[in-house]
């Protein structure tokens, strides 16, 4: 015993010998005295416990004492200890796996200098339903040169080329970049210079920047290889230089070139992504204000081209990102969130169990001094050292879960390969896991506050039955309640994956295999002389050509102007898709053509312009009406019009989620321009005809590449992965918040069947059926499982109204996946309700009664 207590217990002695000495003189006997001082003096014990919680070494000495005691319960009762730390990771693993996907892809700043003042400049037209439109090489200049609220402009676009001169030839990925750019950016030269402004002229040397990625690979990083020359797309090119990768500038690009000599300068040709710096001081709101008067003036200087557009400034963060991730991210935190409050409200009602078993010790502790707060304590020691371990394993886990989350987002999640466990979500981790640990305590621990001390020793667990139990059934309708809700957005998201996954695209994918070829001498005749070729193979059923396949990435679209009598005025046009294609392609694709005729070779640059209209573009130029034969003006020039020949159906080019837009074809025949992509729709197996398609390239001009290849299965599947992501996380979310929660029923109802057993005994020794006894248990259940099927319901719409915006078709009501949720959780909840109520029901009466 330290000094400390000894002078207190020094304090507490002579203080009763003073009050017994005082009630002597006022003539109370000697024995009496004393007795009547240690009644009004109080516990000894608890006196002393409060005195030593002012005493910080005491305290400590408590908590050692706490824990040294909840260590000795955890392993006395094993396995009790492993199903809680087993259910606290699972929901503490979970949830610091998604916080580390939010925090790196959208709480974390981009690694740029002042990331705050970067922005990303588009075009919008709320009137043609443009959210966010490309600019022009001339519109670009015209921005710069007007604004005051940006200390730099850049710009850039993406693109691929054939490279020669490192092995076989191979198409690689381009960016197509001003000299501002990389420096705005902070992007690092590791090797050499990056460009200058006089390599960004037209007539300029031809010159190169590699990424490091690409100098590695094909010269291993040998820096000799700036100054040589790289042949690409058949010219030589200086290489100037070696950029660091960066996934957010460079993206997979391999090499980068000057834009300026690689863009058409005209301001019909919209292709490039706009980036700036704002000044400091400036906000994103009084740049924007400036840009859309600076859009007014232009479109005051050049009233030829279609009106109504405006400029959105917004932050890079947010133009990487997109407005679909963070609340795709979001929606899946509040999931993890509610698997970890179903694992807490679980553990929460296993402490309780375990702490009515204890009633009799704790009411004995209570009453030789250890007050009520001793014991909270005491229990909220317990689940702390539960929560600390599984918060531990649930760390473990998540450098797993991390893992597998990157390998399946990296492809759909911007900044998905920053994903990982870092001081962040550690902090996170301890975080959840000190909040899952209280969580989980305050129900025992608010239980013990209530308990009657003479009825805890004389009764036991019995005289915490009754508050205990309502306090129980509160965490299994709470259990229930989560779980439905996160059944029901996995079941919703599971609903439109299924429509979206069957949906009419307008074309049949299957048995069709894409891949793409980049011509460069006569590509229309290079073009008819290979699709000639494949189409007199056995093994090929159809086969075309097409500037951009559906699915695919990037898009081309134009204003379309009617001519002569239509539904909108002259002046007024429609935003339209383009694409170039060959004969064949609609036949390839089996896309219905409804009325007209397909092209063919003499629609070529001799013939008039022709053109192949979809139903979306024919219904708003025309309305009901024919459109054979009408004629249309592209892009508004003023030359000269083009004739509609042929009425295809809508097709779903982009994503199966958004709806057709309107869309016109033009014939290959009268000119290629960039990249062709090969539609094959064949009769055997994919693998056995490349080496074919590749040979006939080869035998045209050896030096071009076939590249992308895919089938269009893939692709249509490639554009419902992220849809595939929520709904399986989603899912297995649900089913793990399930099977808490049928675990936390059963064990409940276990516990108070067995609680029982003596009323169950006397009721069969009268002559009750195992039915009689069964029936009132499983009712008792029953009004659990209703209970959190209506209060489940309540929750799930907000979370449920979460997903409208991340998965297409869903409705948040969707009385079929709410039906199929319910019928999951009553089903199994019930199973767990008569396992119970079935094995009290085939107790032996008379032990049970003889042991009681």
């Amino acid at each position: 015993m330290s000094q400390r207590d000894d002078d207190l217990q020094r304090e507490i002695r002579r203080h009763l010998e003073l009050e017994a000495a005082e009630r002597q003189a006022d003539g109370v006997a000697p024995d009496a005295a004393r007795r009547d001082a240690l009644r009004a003096f109080g516990s000894v014990t608890r006196i002393r416990e409060d005195a030593r919680e002012v005493w910080i070494a005491a305290w400590l000495q408590h908590l050692v004492q706490d824990l040294r005691y909840a260590a000795r319960l955890a392993r006395r009762n094993p396995g009790f200890t492993v199903g809680a730390v087993m259910m606290l990771a699972i929901g503490i693993s979970a949830s610091s796996t998604i916080f580390g996907a939010l925090n790196a892809v959208v709480l974390a700043p981009l690694p740029f200098d002042r990331p705050a003042q970067l922005v990303r400049l588009t075009q919008t037209n709320v009137a043609r339903n443009i959210d966010a439109f490309s600019v022009s090489l001339p519109l670009y200049r015209d921005w710069k040169r007007l604004n005051t609220t940006f200390a730099g402009m850049a710009a850039r676009r993406d693109g691929t080329v054939t490279v020669q001169g490192v092995g076989d030839p191979f198409q690689a990925s381009a960016q197509y970049v001003t000299p501002d750019l990389l420096p705005m950016l902070g992007v690092r030269t590791l090797v050499g210079r990056d460009f200058r402004p006089e390599d960004d002229v037209v007539g300029a040397a031809e010159v190169v920047v590699l990424t490091s990625s690409f100098w590695r690979a094909a010269f291993g990083s040998d820096a000799t290889a700036v100054g040589r020359a790289l042949t690409i797309d058949g010219k030589p090119h200086r290489i100037l230089g070696v950029v660091s990768d960066d996934i957010l500038v460079t993206g997979d690009a391999q090499v980068l070139l000057p834009v300026t000599p690689h863009t058409e300068d005209r301001r019909g040709y919209s292709d490039l992504d706009v980036y700036a710096r704002l000044k400091p001081g400036v906000s994103i709101a009084r740049a924007t204000s400036e840009m859309v008067g600076i859009e007014g003036q232009l479109e005051r200087e050049y009233p030829d081209g279609p009106g109504g557009w405006s400029v959105r400034v917004e932050s890079l963060s947010d133009a990487i990102i997109g407005p679909t991730t963070p609340r795709m991210l979001y929606l899946l935190l509040a999931a993890v969130g509610a698997l970890l409050l179903v694992a807490c409200t679980n553990l929460s009602g296993l402490l309780l169990v375990r702490a009515h078993a204890r009633t009799r010790e704790i009411a004995i502790r209570t009453a030789i001094g250890g007050g009520r707060g001793r014991i909270v304590r005491q229990l909220l020691t317990e689940s702390l050292l539960l929560a600390a371990i599984g918060g531990v394993c649930g760390i473990a886990l998540s450098y797993a879960g991390v893992s597998v989350l990157r390998t399946m987002a990296m492809s759909d999640v911007p900044r998905a390969e920053h994903i990982r466990v870092d001081g962040w979500v550690l902090v996170f981790a301890l975080f959840v896991s000190a909040l899952a640990g209280v969580l989980a305590g305050l129900a025992p621990a608010r239980q013990a506050t209530t308990l009657d001390v003479q009825r805890g020793i004389k009764e036991g667990a019995a005289s915490m039955m009754r508050g205990g139990s309502r306090t129980r059934n509160a965490l299994i309708v709470a259990q229930l309640a989560v779980s439905i809700a996160l059944l029901a957005s996995a079941g919703l998201a599971a609903r439109a994956l299924t429509r979206l996954s069957t949906m009419d695209l307008g074309f049949t994918s299957g048995h069709v295999v894409t891949m793409q070829v980049a011509p460069r001498t006569d590509p229309v005749e290079f073009v008819s002389t290979l699709l000639d070729r494949l189409r007199d193979r056995p093994d090929v059923a159809a086969v075309a050509a097409t500037s951009g396949a559906p699915m695919s990435f990037g898009n081309t679209s134009l204003h379309v102007f009617p001519v002569g009598p239509a539904a909108i005025p002259p002046t007024q046009s429609v935003q339209s898709d383009w694409r170039v294609v060959s004969e064949g392609y609609f036949s390839a694709m089996e896309t219905p053509l409804i009325a007209g005729r397909d092209f063919t070779p003499r629609d070529d640059g001799r013939a008039p312009k022709v053109i192949v209209v979809n139903q979306t573009l024919a219904r708003q130029i025309w309305g009901n009406a024919n459109p054979i034969g009408q004629q249309v003006d592209l892009g508004g020039g003023g030359g000269k019009p083009a004739t509609v020949i042929g009425l295809v159906r809508d097709v779903r080019a982009h994503n199966p989620a958004q709806p057709p837009s309107a869309g016109y074809y033009m014939s290959a025949y009268r000119g290629i321009y960039g990249p062709m992509t090969l539609v094959v729709r064949t009769r055997s197996d994919v693998d056995s005809l490349l080496p074919v398609i590749r040979a006939e390239v080869r035998a045209l001009d050896p030096t071009l590449p076939v590249y992308r290849v895919r089938t269009m299965d893939d692709m249509v599947s490639a554009q419902l992965a992220p849809q595939r992501l929520v709904a399986a996380l989603l899912a297995g979310f649900a089913l793990m918040a399930l099977l808490l929660a049928v675990v936390g029923i059963y064990g409940a109802m276990a516990y108070a069947t067995g609680q029982r057993t003596r009323e169950v005994a006397l009721r069969l020794a009268l002559g009750a059926t195992r039915w009689d006894v069964i029936r009132p248990l499983l009712r008792e259940g029953g009004v659990l499982v209703l209970a959190g099927v209506v209060l489940g319901s309540l929750i799930a719409v907000p979370l449920t109204r979460m997903m409208r915006a991340l998965l297409a078709d869903v409705s948040p009501n969707d009385p079929l996946a709410f039906a199929g949720a319910i019928a999951v959780l009553a089903s199994t909840a019930l199973l767990a309700c008569y396992l119970p109520a079935r094995r009290a029901s085939r107790v032996n009466a008379v032990q049970a009664l003889r042991g009681e």
